[in-house]
């Protein structure tokens, strides 16, 4: 018969070669399952590791179902996406040498592990290898969640506006594209770094019937938009707020995120995989150019914390993905990217001159103009 452990774990988000203790977990479904098919008489090394995909603050519980001939569990997690062991052998050799041992399944149960705090608002990844009875690897795995804090001191409310929605219509073929509303915020001391609230809570019935909220999940989600940067705008890593039947729960990042996060930004820009912010309104292409074979590539990925083993897809779009800022936002954009743009100076006949000086000009930045003397 499989054996069942579930403890709560507190963890910090410091790293060394693979990620060191850290995070939280809560479930009863398993996210990550190993199943392999035995015969009788054969050793059972099925295991699963079940986590919370949207986990509220930093507590959660780790709950584990291991076959009969599992002698040990060992995993890591920390804020990032790694490599599952399935697929690395040097992860897997590194957790067993220092991963963290969840289980012993003759003498531990409910253990509680303390160490520090963790970082709010992250894409996490926990990965885990089994163990035999002679230390031998005999299954692995990775599960993908989130940690979720309202921060909601740092951030403005803004207004509202409305994004075309082809996130969930392009995956689920068989629906339609619709324009919802939605409610924006901004953070006080990024300008233009958004978030919007609860992205499906103003959807029609095909999308709000799945939609999650403080009500049904004790904490809000948000998409968030990193536009500091008007030419290179990107999703980072956001739980949608939906959980959808047989799906479970949906999150989406950028492509392009994971460039900036590895320093490559350059890349991201020649694969054009960014979105753009102009006149109020971010615009993501449907999908993005292989600059190799110049066929297309998905700009996004989605993640269902039910399907797909838990990992991310590539994903394109049936159309682009255009998000509107509230009018307010326009005008603020549109004097931002004044304030950035570049000086050009002409005398009072219009002749542009280089080096102005003694005498009354026209200065021009961005769609500002002004009559100065030097």
């Amino acid at each position: 018969m499989p054996k069942f452990y579930s403890f709560v774990v507190l963890a910090a988000m410091t790293f060394t070669a693979i990620p060191s203790n850290a995070t939280t977990i809560k479930a009863t479904t398993p996210y990550t399952s190993r199943e392999r098919e035995t015969t009788k008489g054969d050793p059972d090394y099925n295991c699963s590791v079940a986590v919370t995909h949207c986990a509220e603050y930093n507590k959660n519980i780790i709950t584990i179902k291991a076959g009969a001939d599992v002698a040990s569990v060992k995993a890591s997690w920390g804020a990032s996406l790694y490599s599952s062991p399935s697929t690395s052998e040097t992860m897997a050799n590194t957790l067993k040498q220092s991963g963290t041992e969840l289980i012993q399944l003759n003498n531990k149960e409910n253990v509680t592990l303390t160490s520090g705090e963790t970082p709010v608002n992250k894409m996490h990844s926990l990965i885990w290898i089994a163990l035999d009875a002679d230390n031998n690897i005999v299954n692995s795995g990775r599960s993908i969640y989130y940690t979720l804090i309202d921060d909601a001191d740092n951030w403005k409310e803004i207004g509202s506006g409305s994004m075309t929605e082809v996130l969930m219509c392009s995956f689920f073929s068989d629906e339609k594209v619709e324009e919802i509303p939605i409610r924006f915020q901004e953070h006080k001391s990024k300008p233009g770094y958004y978030r919007i609230v609860e992205p499906y809570s103003q959807a029609s019935d095909t999308w709000k019937k799945f939609a999650l909220n403080h009500s049904t999940d004790n904490h809000g989600h948000y998409l968030y938009i990193n536009a500091t940067d008007a030419d290179k705008v990107y999703i980072e890593p956001s739980v949608l707020g939906l959980n959808i039947d047989n799906y479970g729960n949906a999150a989406i990042k950028s492509l392009a995120y994971s460039y900036v996060t590895l320093n490559q930004t350059a890349s991201a820009v020649k694969l054009n995989l960014f979105g753009k912010l102009a006149d109020g309104v971010i615009t993501f292409g449907k999908h993005a150019t292989n600059y190799t074979t110049g066929k297309p590539r998905p700009v996004f990925q989605m993640q269902f914390s039910g399907a797909y083993s838990g990992d991310f897809i590539n994903t394109s779009y049936i159309q682009d993905l255009v998000i509107k800022l509230p009018a307010t936002e326009k005008s603020a954009v549109s004097e931002l990217n004044s304030e950035s743009a570049p000086e050009e100076y002409y005398n009072l006949q219009g002749v542009k001159v280089a080096n102005p000086e003694n005498g009354i000009f026209i200065r021009r930045q961005g769609s500002k103009t002004t009559k100065i003397t030097l």
